[in-house]
């Protein structure tokens, strides 16, 4: 836990950086990121688990991203852009998943 790094993402053509902190960890099982830009707190779970037939691992993701005491332009905002932020990080976690996915089947194939 406490390990940091910075990343970078693009987004509808701008790029931001985090820093990214390691919260929890219980390998094998379940690690939890962190990341704060301002008063927003974004949150990153990724949870492991053997699937019943032993035909592999189950891997889930999931993100939260929560704002300390919004303004009430800051509200307005989350109500106006939230469904389009929402589809745009759907889709990069859809691809992120389906990089760890293509990594695993190379290493699986030796």
């Amino acid at each position: 836990m406490g390990t940091r790094w910075r990343e970078t993402r693009r987004m509808m053509g701008a790029s931001e950086t985090q820093e990214m902190v390691v919260v929890e960890n219980d390998p094998l099982r379940r690690t939890v990121t962190e990341a704060v830009d301002g008063s927003t707190r974004y949150r990153t779970t990724l949870l492991l688990e053997s699937m019943d037939d032993a035909s592999g691992t189950l891997l889930t993701v999931t993100f939260e991203a929560s704002v300390t005491d919004p303004g009430r332009l800051q509200r307005l905002a989350l109500k106006v852009v939230g469904p389009l932020g929402t589809k745009l990080t759907e889709k990069s976690l859809r691809t992120e998943l389906d990089d760890i996915a293509r990594a695993a089947e190379e290493l699986a194939r030796g």
